[in-house]
């Protein structure tokens, strides 16, 4: 009994020995999963969002800032001394001119008296010569000295005849300065005279600006020069003036020089007849001028998301990351028109959104998502 009481135990022993092993093999199999798991993700690659785009042709529009200027901006002084004798009480700010409209009348009374004095002192003259040049015909010319011929006497009739007609055209002028005219088509600026008021020469009366066009001055650096291209072949421009009101601009002239504080250069442009319209586009305020370009081939619209901090782009090829460089050619709200520097023709699988922690040639597992965007005008 004793003997088979000791056999009892030992088939317990190895029992319970062979119940632990299973428990422990079964413990590490189960420990072992995860990292299996791990190991098949790390294979897999980075998990990346990409956009499919295709290259195609696009309609730039780049948008910036001006200023608007008055063309002409000019000071109507009095060229004469006088009496204001009339004046139109009407001629505010803000009215408009045509070119010869009368502005003000000065009293011209003294100013005609010189006029009537320089004519007759002219009327003078010429009967002097002709009475000189008629005594020469009667003389024999051949049995006389020059003096004789009356010759040097003729030469200063007609030098007294020509500064008589001097004087005179002066005092034309001056008769014709009393009445001061719009000097082209205008837009009253500042009215400076008053009715009655005594002028001295060189006193301001008025301050006029051209009425039929009014410039755009527009800086821009030398990345948007290159973005715009050669601006004086086919480029159309588009003025937002402050009330909303849109109005067509062409280019007047490029500045050939840069400006000294902010190193950029700048253009101006041009809009026709600017004051007609309700309401008007006034001189000195800040307006949206929108410049848009022939049409672009090759051109990418995307998300401004798949721009890196540096400006460029990851694509992925054959699930491998590649940066590559692009050169932004408009950006607007949450979008970028772009265009990329090497083989620019190619479709490309574009990551969504770059990280930090991307690597060149990098394994990534893609996954395709839409652009809800449609359309790739910028």
């Amino acid at each position: 009994m004793r003997i088979q009481g000791g056999q009892m135990k030992g088939r317990i022993v190895a029992g319970l020995t062979a119940v632990s092993f299973v428990a422990v093999m079964a413990w590490l199999v189960l420990a072992e999963e995860p990292a299996a798991k791990q190991t098949t993700t790390a294979t897999a690659g980075l998990p990346v969002s990409v956009l499919e785009v295709h290259p195609g042709d696009a309609t730039i529009t780049y948008k910036t800032t001006g200023i608007t200027r008055p063309r002409w901006p000019t000071e109507v002084v009095a060229a004469v001394d006088g009496r204001v004798d009339e004046l139109d009480e009407t001629l505010e700010p803000g009215s408009l001119l045509a070119k010869g409209a009368t502005l003000v009348r000065l009293l011209d009374t003294a100013y005609r008296s010189e006029f009537e004095t320089a004519q007759a002192r002219v009327a003078t003259a010429e009967l002097a010569l002709a009475r000189l040049r008629r005594e020469q015909t009667v003389l024999k010319k051949d049995a006389l000295t020059a003096f004789g011929r009356r010759e040097p006497h003729i030469k200063a009739a007609e030098a007294e005849l020509d500064a008589a007609t001097a004087v005179r055209e002066s005092a034309r002028q001056r008769l014709n300065d009393t009445h001061v005219t719009a000097p082209f088509p205008a837009i009253i600026v500042e009215r400076l005279v008053s009715p009655g008021q005594w002028v001295a020469s060189g006193d301001v009366l008025y301050r006029l600006a051209a009425s039929d066009s009014v410039d755009v001055e527009v800086e821009l650096s030398a990345p948007t020069w290159q973005q715009l291209g050669d601006i004086a072949n086919g480029i159309d421009a588009t003025v937002t003036a402050p009330s909303g009101r849109q109005w067509a601009a062409s280019l007047r002239y490029l500045n050939p020089t840069m400006n000294p504080t902010t190193r950029q250069r700048s253009l101006v442009l041009k809009v026709t007849e600017p004051y007609r319209a309700k309401p008007p586009l006034l001189p000195d305020q800040q307006v949206e001028i929108g410049f848009r370009r022939p049409p672009m081939a090759q051109v990418v619209s995307a998300p401004a998301s798949v721009l890196t901090e540096d400006g460029k782009v990851w694509t992925v090829t054959d699930d491998k990351l590649a940066l590559e460089d692009v050169s932004l050619l408009s950006e607007r709200h949450d979008r970028v028109l772009l265009r990329f520097a090497e083989r620019p023709k190619h479709d490309r699988l574009l990551v969504r959104y770059p990280l930090s922690i991307m690597l060149e040639g990098q394994r990534v597992s893609p996954k395709l998502v839409d652009d809800q965007h449609e359309g790739a005008e910028g």
